[in-house]
This record gives structure tokens, C-alpha cells and sequence, in this order.
């Protein structure tokens, strides 16, 4: 397999790992990242912990519980029942 140039293979990349470890190790939902949820479900702890980690996005876990809800609202627009 070869792996694309671009960084947005990364980002999915890492976001694949955030939901699989959110499901695996916390018993999350399948698409919700570990900062998505720690936004949604107010763990500020950890919300902050995630934030500085991911020093170089200005409120990671914020930006990511949006993302996680835009992809919800994208997946069901594109499979209705």
C-alpha cells in the first residue's frame, strides 16, 4: 500500500484511530473521536489535557465534537432511511 503525499491522509488516519480507540477503550459511539466526545460530554479535564497535546489547533476538542456532528448530519443526508 502506498500511502498519499497530502496530510489530509493523516488527519483521516488519526481521526480512524481516535473513534476505534473511543469505541475499544471507553465504549463510545463508532463515529465520535475521543476529543469530540470529551467536548460533547463536558470532561474538561481531559478536553483541556486533548487541547494541549494538539497544541498547534486552537480548541481541538471543540473543532472535532463539530466535525464529528457535520459527519453525522452528512452520513444520514446520504443515506436516508
Amino acid at each position: 500500500m502506498t500511502v498519499p503525499p497530502d496530510s489530509n491522509y493523516l488527519v483521516r488516519l488519526g481521526d480512524a484511530l481516535s473513534q476505534l480507540a473511543n469505541v475499544l477503550l471507553l465504549g463510545g459511539q463508532a463515529n465520535e473521536s475521543i476529543s469530540g466526545r470529551a467536548y460533547r460530554s463536558g470532561w474538561v479535564m481531559t478536553a483541556a489535557l486533548i487541547d494541549r497535546l494538539i497544541w498547534w489547533e486552537r480548541e481541538h476538542c471543540r473543532r472535532s465534537h463539530e466535525a464529528d456532528v457535520l459527519r453525522a448530519h452528512d452520513w444520514a443526508r446520504r443515506y436516508p432511511r
